[in-house]
């Protein structure tokens, strides 16, 4: 059985490292945004 070549992928996806860090930022305000409104609208006992 003869073994495929491995797949080689490019060095650089398409995107650099301030993309990734600006939606780690983004989905941290929305899970505090999610936080505030749960609060705001359950009278804030969210526990």
């Amino acid at each position: 059985m003869a073994r495929r070549k491995q797949i080689q992928f490019k060095g650089k996806q398409g995107h650099d490292k301030a993309v990734e860090i600006a939606t780690v930022i983004f989905c941290l305000a929305c899970i505090v945004f999610v936080i505030i409104a749960v609060n705001v609208v359950g009278g804030g006992n969210f526990r």
